[in-house]
């Protein structure tokens, strides 16, 4: 009985060393865990970066361990990357890191897809297998352009938002509306949103509007606010774009001639546009032909739009040959009235019919530039100035043609000379008339 006993606790006590001889045995096992995706989710036609963590979840070394990364389409390495990362010994319990740059192709669909690798450690070949990765098209639209930046007061203008989907895929459904806070730019003829059907990956589309200014806005910046909204595979985005025009700009100046009697030129100068012009001088520039006595420069100040003033200076024509040159103060280049002028040298074909005067006129606009026009006006035969190339008619033109006061002055003298004499005449003639009278009555 006792032998029986010992040999049932012997027996047990060879099963539980037994059991802690297995239980406590030697093993590698490596194993590859997907830490994260940069960007997530990845985009068609973009790079991404995957990182994988081999983990030697044993109590031995890994030796010589082999990781390859296997892409297929949509996903592949460029030509000068290494798919393979070698790991010469893994200890147990360690941790290492590696790193691919994929690149997924343009035209990769919606969804996920599979990215293959393969591992091996101590020569032993392992099975292939893959991680999911997620792919995501997305369309994303911008307002690249808002054209013009400029908009003059009370005038009609065509204002055009460029919309472009730089995304890679069609965005559809949208809509774009505009708006100014002041309410002082509004459409013209239709509401202040359009929209379009859709907009394709890498494409553009301008959305134009008929705008105007109010006549009496203040010339300054002014801040239009868009809205976009559009849907895309199974969502909708939006968003708000800003951007600011200039209400103003250059004055539109037209230049006439009032009177030219006896070497004195006055210059009509009027602001036919919206914008004012201000610190406006009027010069007559160093030309062939033409010499000014006095001053050659007339400040006449601000311009309000609809105004008109005068510029009075004294001149005297010269006889020149074809082809010489004279030089403006300033200028711009152009071409006006029949001459050239580049750089602030006019170079103008003169003779003595032509009898060209160029008139120059500068002034400040309201984006506080400085600006100068050239205007070409002739001399008449008969001693007036016509206006050339953009001068205006009207009132000014009609006084430049008007009959000079010294012809009425010569007339005058003529009928007081021939007044004069009929009445001397009468006077001798009156006593030979009484005389005949009397002798008449006294035959009777």
């Amino acid at each position: 009985m006792k032998k029986a006993i010992w040999l049932v606790i012997i027996m047990a006590v060879a099963l539980i060393h037994f059991a802690s001889a297995v239980t406590g045995s030697d093993y590698v096992d490596v194993q590859v865990q997907n830490l994260r995706l940069v960007p997530y989710p990845v985009e068609p036609g973009q790079y991404f970066t995957i990182y994988f963590e081999l983990y030697n979840n044993g109590n031995l070394e890994a030796s010589n361990v082999v990781f390859t990364l296997t892409p297929k389409y949509p996903f592949s390495l460029e030509p000068a990357d290494n798919p393979t990362t070698v790991i010469s010994g893994l200890p147990g319990g360690s941790r290492r890191l590696v790193q691919y740059r994929v690149r997924v192709a343009p035209d990769a669909i919606d969804g996920a897809n599979d990215l293959g690798y393969t591992l091996t450690y101590n020569n032993v070949q392992g099975g292939k297998t893959s991680f999911s990765v997620p792919v995501t098209r997305k369309n994303n639209l911008r307002i690249t352009s808002v054209t013009p930046t400029r908009i003059k007061p009370g005038v009609e203008t065509q204002l055009t938002f460029t919309l472009s989907n730089i995304g890679n895929a069609t965005a559809q459904g949208i809509t774009l509306s505009w708006s100014e806070p002041s309410g002082l730019i509004i459409p013209l003829g239709s509401e202040n949103r359009r929209d379009i059907v859709q907009l394709g990956p890498g494409e553009k589309q301008d959305v134009t509007f008929d705008v105007i200014a109010d006549p009496s806005i203040a010339p300054g910046a002014y801040l239009l606010t868009a809205n976009v909204s559009y849907a895309g595979g199974n969502s909708t985005a939006s968003f708000t774009s800003k951007t600011g025009v200039v209400v103003g700009g250059d004055a539109d100046l037209e230049v006439s001639v009032q009177d030219y009697t006896q070497g004195q030129l006055s210059i009509a100068i009027a602001n036919t546009g919206t914008n004012p012009a201000a610190a406006t001088s009027v010069t007559i520039p160093r030309q062939p032909g033409v010499t000014v006595t006095g001053a050659s420069t007339q400040f006449i100040g601000n311009l309000q739009r609809g105004d008109f003033t005068l510029a009075t200076f004294q001149i005297q024509q010269t006889a020149v040959d074809a082809g010489v040159q004279a030089t403006p103060s300033g200028g711009r280049q152009g071409r006006l009235g029949g001459g050239n002028f580049t750089g602030g040298a006019f170079r103008g074909n003169f003779s003595a019919s032509a009898n060209e005067v160029m008139v120059q006129v500068a002034y400040t606009n309201t984006l506080g530039e400085r600006k100068t026009i050239m205007q070409a006006v002739q001399l008449t035969t008969g001693g007036a100035l016509a206006t050339g190339a953009g001068g205006f008619a009207g009132r000014s033109g009609q006084q430049a043609n008007a009959t000079p006061w010294y012809y009425y002055a010569g007339g005058a003298v003529v009928l007081i000379a021939v007044g004069w004499l009929a009445h001397k005449r009468f006077k001798k003639k009156l006593p030979a008339v009484a005389a005949q009278t009397h002798a008449k009555q006294e035959r009777h």
